[in-house]
């Protein structure tokens, strides 16, 4: 005899689908006496089937006896309804952001399971936990997690959610003086190719000159 069961991941309150066969031929057989943790529950019809529909959790010990067959026991594993949550979606917003700045990262979670539920979503910062947010989602139901985070040190960083990953690049902060020196030689350069295709100046005179305003928009210690 040939024992087959359906579905293959029980839950509670699902339905056993048990059928007999031979084991040479697969001809149904009919009549074996059908158990569950020693107790019959009933017989298998002409097609070999019987049906047995599960209300609590653990395993089960399902039992089919003919005579003229080898007895049969199969364990069944019934599991409690479940929320299962799957990720999706991983976006970061820009992927490229000087030091100090935020960086959006937002994830879609949904849940796939048989029964509501609750869950703490991480996010993970080169491997390091570094910040979460709880989220309840019904039978079917999905939403977007987003977060906000920013780093101080540039380099390369890893972000990772519910195993969903995606890396982003923080540059160093621009500096506001930079660009004041940048304009101040622009100003130079100019200043210099008019003084001396026009007015005829001196160098000497020009360089003080030059000196004198670089100090001047120094910032004040």
């Amino acid at each position: 005899m040939t024992v087959n069961v359906s579905p293959e991941t029980v839950y509670v309150g699902d339905t056993l689908n048990i059928e007999a066969v031979k084991a040479i031929g697969g001809d149904p057989i009919e009549d074996a006496n059908v158990s569950i943790d020693g107790n019959i529950i009933g017989k298998t019809d002409s097609s070999g089937k019987a049906t047995y529909k599960t209300d609590k959790s653990g395993t089960l010990e399902l039992g089919l006896t003919k005579e003229g067959f080898e007895d049969q026991e199969i364990n069944v594993k019934v599991k409690d309804l479940e929320a299962i949550f799957k990720y999706s979606n991983l976006v970061i917003d820009p992927l490229e952001v000087s030091a100090g700045k935020n960086a959006t990262i937002s994830v879609n979670v949904g849940n796939t399971g048989n029964a509501a539920g609750n869950k703490s979503v991480e996010l993970l910062i080169n491997g390091n936990i570094s910040d979460s947010k709880d989220v309840s989602l019904g039978i079917g139901n999905n939403t977007t997690v987003t977060f906000e985070h920013a780093e101080d040190v540039p380099g390369t960083y890893k972000v990772e959610i519910g195993g969903e990953t995606a890396t982003y690049t923080v540059k160093e902060k621009s500096s506001l003086m930079l660009y004041i020196l940048g304009l101040i030689v622009l100003l130079i350069i100019g200043g210099a190719a008019y003084y001396f295709t026009k007015g005829g100046g001196d160098m000497a005179k020009l360089s003080e000159q030059a000196k004198e305003f670089i100090n001047s928009v120094k910032p004040k210690k």
